[in-house]
């Protein structure tokens, strides 16, 4: 569980639990690179019949967006801290 986001879980549990979902439930499916996770959601759209799955482009693009986000909000507050002195 190297690249586990927080509140996700592994297919295995989601496979368990789908029968609960409504067919609208909003499903991200992610991976390393996205490859893998890409067909991992054609295959539950088909197969649970779910309408609304996306894939994640991957826990590398997501990991640097998040830091990018991360660094900006950083800025930010060092900008609004400087501005109030």
């Amino acid at each position: 569980q190297v690249s586990m986001i927080s509140g996700a879980m592994s297919l295995q549990d989601f496979e368990n639990s789908v029968s609960t979902l409504s067919p609208d439930t909003h499903v991200i499916t992610y991976c390393t690179i996205g490859y893998r996770s890409g067909m991992e959601a054609r295959r539950l759209k088909h197969t649970y019949g779910l309408n609304n799955v996306s894939n994640l482009d991957g826990i590398v693009a997501y990991s640097h967006a998040l830091r990018r986000v991360e660094q900006q909000q950083q800025q930010q507050q060092q900008h609004q801290g400087t501005s109030n002195n």
